[in-house]
């Protein structure tokens, strides 16, 4: 179990989400956060720092940390505010469980609130940063795949280019074993449910098993044929079962869940070195198993 301080994200709501800018022949010359905030209403130089600090900002489509550098006349500078990690904010204990690890994988049990890997917004305060950051990591962590940020569980990432193209493939066949638990609204009458509906334009399968019916709602396992965006939120929600907790999709239900109620529980795969066959299970994080006994 390794101990991390993490930033709590933070939205800076008196900005848009994201601004483009065109250096001009007035611009050149000039720093990157003096651009910004010459250019950006209610951007200061020392908040413009502080996004690029966080790798919110991009000249010319690569992200760019130093903020004095000074951008070149037609290059384009494109700054990234949505949802991005105020690095000023107070930091939270954040501890991640190695369930297994050798020189070509490593096997997390990710929390709840913890992105999987860099967005637009930051290079920082994702899992894949926190990894790399370890002190006895000197390597590149790949993400072969992802679990949403309020989604807690295991997944596996690649520490070498050999198993990152192989674990890539297989999760592109569907070689792995991945399953979930999940607490939705109401009560699923049928025992097993297969829901097969696009996302996105690209085919999606997820097959659901009942395990019980618990307080207005139902404990079910999932298991995914494809791995789309939110694919078992958005399944669920088209049978009328949204997850419970699912700050996007979801409505309000008492009592409140401590995170989103759906938790990757469960994954096999073939390591991609050794061939051999691994398995990990991963049971409700503390608060979130006290939560569901109490719909008991």
């Amino acid at each position: 179990m390794w101990l991390f301080e993490a930033f709590s994200g933070l939205r800076d709501r008196t900005l848009a989400d994201k601004f483009k800018i065109r250096v001009s022949t007035e611009d050149e010359g000039m720093r990157l956060d003096q651009v910004l905030a010459k250019h950006i209403p209610e951007m200061s130089r020392r908040k413009a720092r502080r996004f690029i600090e966080i790798g919110g900002v991009f000249v010319d489509s690569k992200r760019v940390k130093v903020s004095s550098r000074k951008p070149k006349q037609g290059q384009s500078i494109t700054i990234h505010i949505g949802g991005a990690i105020d690095s000023l904010a107070k930091p939270q204990s954040l501890e991640l469980e190695n369930l297994f690890e050798d020189d070509h994988i490593i096997v997390i049990n990710k929390p709840s609130g913890l992105i999987t890997a860099p967005t637009p917004e930051s290079d920082r305060g994702n899992l894949k940063y926190l990894l790399e950051s370890r002190l006895d990591v000197p390597c590149e962590i790949f993400v072969v795949h992802r679990l949403d940020k309020d989604t807690s569980g295991i997944l596996v990432m690649a520490k070498s280019n050999e198993a990152n193209i192989k674990l890539s493939e297989g999760f592109k066949n569907h070689d792995f074993d991945r399953r979930y638990l999940a607490v939705v609204k109401g009560h699923l009458e049928n025992e097993t449910v297969t829901v097969s509906s696009p996302i996105k334009k690209k085919s999606a399968t997820t097959h659901l098993k009942r395990l019980r019916h618990l307080k207005d709602s139902t404990e079910i396992e999932a298991v995914l044929d494809t791995g789309r965006t939110h694919q078992i939120r958005l399944h669920c929600l088209s049978i009328g079962h949204e997850v419970v907790g699912d700050s996007l999709y979801g409505t309000k239900f008492t009592p409140k869940p401590p995170q989103m109620a759906l938790h990757a529980a469960h994954l096999g795969l073939k390591h991609p070195i050794t061939g051999e066959h691994l398995s990990f299970d991963a049971s409700y994080p503390a608060p979130l198993k006290r939560w569901v006994e109490q719909l008991l």
